[in-house]
């Protein structure tokens, strides 16, 4: 078994808005995560409401930033302790084996993501999301990273000046010669 200082070490940046619902299933399913992985978790958002649900979560750090979305991504990078940063939207919920699919993958790519899929517990809409899903894995065409939750470094970040949204920062890192991943082994749920 790994020791605390053998884990890998992650921050996770999660910009949100009006998310006080969803982030409590997300940051739930984070702190499953924890026991194999040493995992910071920053929140960043313009409004109280998502900041109070977050911070029912002791392992979560909160910033209260008035920002848009990519200038909330930039906020958190600010506070991150880690090297390896997962960018990951509120109402996202990572799979249990996530990391231990992922990971391994950031060894030989510069940005790596993966699908989500989308559950609405309606029996008839989820089998269209189903097909949906389906689709989407044999599209040859505008398939590109997922901003649902992208794992890179933080060089990457500084050395495009800054995050962009999720399309933005995949063409800046390609146009630098940088690797592009995306994982279609796994999926979070959306």
């Amino acid at each position: 078994m790994k020791s605390n200082s053998d884990k890998a070490k992650i921050s996770i940046i999660i910009p949100a808005k009006n998310e006080e619902k969803t982030i409590q299933r997300c940051l739930k399913a984070i702190e499953c995560l924890k026991k194999n992985y040493e995992l910071e978790c920053i929140v960043v958002a313009p409004d109280i409401e998502t900041i109070n649900s977050a911070r029912k979560f002791p392992f979560v750090k909160t910033i209260l930033f008035p920002g848009d979305m990519e200038a909330a991504v930039d906020e958190g990078l600010k506070h991150a302790s880690y090297d390896l940063i997962l960018k990951m939207d509120a109402d996202i919920i990572l799979p249990k084996n996530f990391f231990e699919v992922m990971l391994p993958k950031t060894e030989d790519y510069d940005l790596v993501s993966c699908p989500a899929s989308t559950r609405s517990g309606k029996f008839w809409l989820d089998i269209f999301f189903w097909i949906r899903d389906q689709l989407l894995k044999v599209a040859p065409l505008g398939r590109s990273t997922h901003g649902n939750s992208m794992l890179f470094r933080k060089a990457l970040i500084e050395e495009i000046g800054g995050f962009r949204y999720d399309t933005a920062l995949e063409k800046e890192a390609i146009k630098r010669g940088k690797k592009v991943l995306i994982v279609d082994e796994i999926r979070v749920l959306e």
